[in-house]
């Protein structure tokens, strides 16, 4: 079984004169050189069935009879999870891996891309508003996310050398290759083989790359060096569909998602307030400075104004009864 990290181990089991059980065994950092050696040796010559360790136990290990590899953290990369789950079964033998995936997985997280485009028609809000409730997730003292700069998110590759081309440079381009592997997964009817159209997020997620380094891959598809002299490959990139984009923990539990809902909606609700009280104190201002001359001429214009502004606030109060409640709003409007 493998874990991130061992905390406060402090059990007296650990030490080397104890004799080792032949159920389970715990192999990590804290444990003497000695007592790692006894632990993997009985694991290795079959006296003992279970080993709870860290990553670095693996090193070296060609064990062919084990029958099961339990991941109680989620490993730290993709390829590291192939590594480790391919230790078992290596006789050939049926043998079972396990993974335990947490809500809430710690780290700096994974990237979420959103078209601001979609995005903004999707919520009918301006872009602003939106990375502005964005930057409040970042702000929290929980921060829910990271808030990366706006990119653009969507990926399209053309070969004017044919599909056989493509198929070439995607040998020498794991991004290229995943693309055309997710393309061919979601395809429901034939598709044109010279061109391959990908969220560029998605493909990065799925190979373990940073987005801006697949992107910079890409790009290099469409030059390649022939006798020191730089040529066009038939191949074009193009990036399009600026998107919102965030690096975020993991999938968030229902509490934590109504947690981080309830923050954005207090912040707005806050900053609404402030803005309508900003608004009839500067009104009030106004009408202070109304000289007995002009009172008369344009009364019936503030008048008007005062009744529309007012009707204004008794439809965001009603809009919103918990600050009503608090008293947030001026008693002549309620």
């Amino acid at each position: 079984m493998y874990v991130t990290v061992f905390q406060d181990w402090t059990n007296p089991d650990s030490k080397c004169n104890k004799r080792l059980s032949s159920v389970a065994e715990p192999y990590h950092a804290g444990l003497s050189a000695t007592r790692r050696k006894q632990v993997q040796r009985a694991f290795m010559a079959g006296e003992l069935r279970i080993v709870i360790a860290t990553v670095a136990f693996g090193m070296g290990i060609n064990k062919p009879d084990i029958r099961a590899v339990i991941h109680f953290n989620m490993p730290k990369s993709f390829e590291s999870y192939v590594q480790e789950v391919g230790r078992a079964g290596r006789d050939g033998l049926p043998a079972h891996c396990h993974l335990f995936l947490d809500f809430e997985v710690s780290g700096q997280g994974h990237e979420v891309a959103l078209s601001v485009d979609e995005t903004v028609r999707s919520l009918d809000l301006p872009q602003e508003n939106i990375q502005t409730m964005l930057c409040y997730l970042e702000l929290d003292a929980n921060s829910y996310i990271r808030v990366l700069p706006l990119a653009y998110t969507h990926c399209k590759i053309l070969s004017y050398k044919g599909d056989r081309a493509l198929k070439l440079a995607a040998n020498n381009s794991p991004p290229l290759a995943m693309a055309i592997a997710l393309a061919q997964r979601r395809a429901t009817s034939q598709t044109n083989r010279n061109r391959v159209d990908f969220p560029v997020v998605e493909v990065a997620a799925a190979i373990g790359w940073d987005s801006g380094l697949v992107k910079s891959h890409l790009k290099n598809l469409e030059w390649q060096k022939v006798e020191d002299k730089w040529r066009r490959t038939g191949i074009t990139v193009e990036f399009s569909d600026l998107g919102f984009r965030v690096l975020a923990p993991g999938k968030l539990s229902p509490k934590k998602l109504d947690e981080a809902l309830d923050s954005v909606y207090s912040r707005v609700a806050n900053q609404e307030k402030s803005s309508l009280l900003q608004l009839d104190a500067v009104f009030s201002a106004l009408m202070r400075f109304v000289t007995p001359h002009s009172q008369e001429a344009c009364m019936e214009k503030i008048l008007s104004a005062w009744w529309w502004i007012t009707a204004m606030l008794v439809k965001w109060s009603d809009a919103n009864p918990d600050l009503k409640d608090q008293g947030s709003i001026p008693g002549y409007v309620h």
